[in-house]
């Protein structure tokens, strides 16, 4: 799976950029087990909001090592951000040593911004909430906000579109809503 997030020329209108966009995510996602959910602009940039089908295998890994390996092909300053340590002690281990420092909770992000940000939302299936992505509640709210606003020019969302669309509070949940929004 390859993903193209370039900006275009100056010439081009804001539809072309976008049709384009959409075509070149549709083609390179046509065979994966993730489906591109809902390409718009934040910020002059694309967000990318990538989850997982019911009828494929299940591997959110393989979805970031490949995003990964895009972002670090495309040119700018990129983190991935997560809301809990022991997720970023995770990523940290996965990504390898030299990418260790680009690993960070959004908290440690505050007050820095990039050009690229890619945030690995926390999907809790069983009995842990997950209280920092949570957006009903002041800290949840707060998390998504500065991770959202970290990003200058591309946001990379990273979740279980599934577990986010089905919650019994989906729609008081930002990430829930922006993945019913996606379809």
């Amino acid at each position: 799976m390859s993903l193209l997030l370039t900006p275009s020329a100056a010439s081009t209108t804001m539809a072309e950029r976008s049709t384009r966009r959409s075509a070149v995510l549709r083609e390179a996602l046509k065979d994966s087990s993730f489906r591109r959910s809902l390409l718009v602009n934040v910020i002059g940039g694309a967000t990318l909001i990538l989850h997982h089908t019911p009828h494929a295998t299940y591997n959110k890994q393989s979805v970031g090592r490949t995003t990964l390996a895009e972002v670090q092909n495309r040119h700018g300053k990129f983190v991935i951000l997560a809301p809990y340590t022991k997720q970023v002690r995770l990523i940290q281990h996965l990504v390898g040593h030299h990418l260790r420092d680009r690993v960070m909770t959004v908290h440690a992000a505050q007050g820095q911004e990039w050009d690229t940000v890619i945030f690995c939302a926390t999907d809790c299936q069983h009995q842990y909430h997950p209280f920092l992505t949570d957006s009903t509640i002041p800290q949840g709210n707060a998390t998504l906000n500065t991770a959202i606003s970290r990003a200058q020019h591309n946001l990379i969302l990273v979740l279980d579109g599934n577990y986010w669309s089905q919650r019994h509070d989906a729609p008081h949940q930002l990430l829930s809503r922006l993945m019913l929004q996606a379809g």
